[in-house]
């Protein structure tokens, strides 16, 4: 603990990390378990989520709100994905290396969908598609954060943030043109 609090510079600051860590360890750990299966693996990946969690101080207002504890179960859960990746020795592909056309004449699908079936049906969707577009499309339109944001918290580049999130609502269309029951 008193390697992360030597990190960070205000007193207050201090405080609102205790608190999250405090409240937060556990489920980080099991989050972190769940996707790695070794205890070792799982508490660095937990260090790397609280490191990153440091750096990010400022976007957690709200200790005990269910913003928060999402926000920090995604940071955890990216940690672990990226000490999965490894330690299996997969490397990441950029999405900057895609050729993918941002652009779109056709009506918003994220639009279309919250005016046809509603809130909790695109909550009920999103949780249906893969972790990639999942947690892209849940802190920009669940928590509301803005594409540079997003980037920042999920240690991706704005190009990469803005292809997720394209592709994902691209999926949300398609799930809900194709009638899939998502109640």
């Amino acid at each position: 603990m008193l390697i992360y609090l030597s990190l960070i510079e205000t007193e207050p600051d201090k405080i609102k990390f205790i608190q999250i860590y405090e409240q937060y360890r556990y489920t980080m750990l099991h989050t972190a378990m769940q996707i790695l299966k070794d205890q070792d693996l799982a508490e660095d990946a937990v260090h790397n989520a609280c490191l990153k969690i440091i750096e990010q101080l400022n976007y957690f207002s709200d200790i005990s709100c269910s913003k928060t504890k999402s926000l920090i179960v995604i940071i955890t859960k990216n940690k672990a994905i990226d000490i999965l990746r490894k330690e299996q020795g997969l490397s990441k592909t950029p999405f900057e290396d895609v050729e993918y056309s941002l652009h779109n004449d056709e009506t918003n699908p994220l639009e279309a969908v919250i005016n046809e079936q509603g809130y909790q049906s695109l909550l009920d969707a999103i949780t249906r598609l893969g972790d990639t577009y999942k947690t892209t499309l849940q802190l920009k339109y669940i928590h509301d954060y803005t594409n540079q944001e997003i980037a920042r918290l999920l240690d991706i580049s704005l190009d990469n943030v803005n292809i997720r999130l394209y592709r994902g609502k691209k999926l949300l269309k398609e799930m809900f043109k194709e009638g899939e029951n998502i109640d």
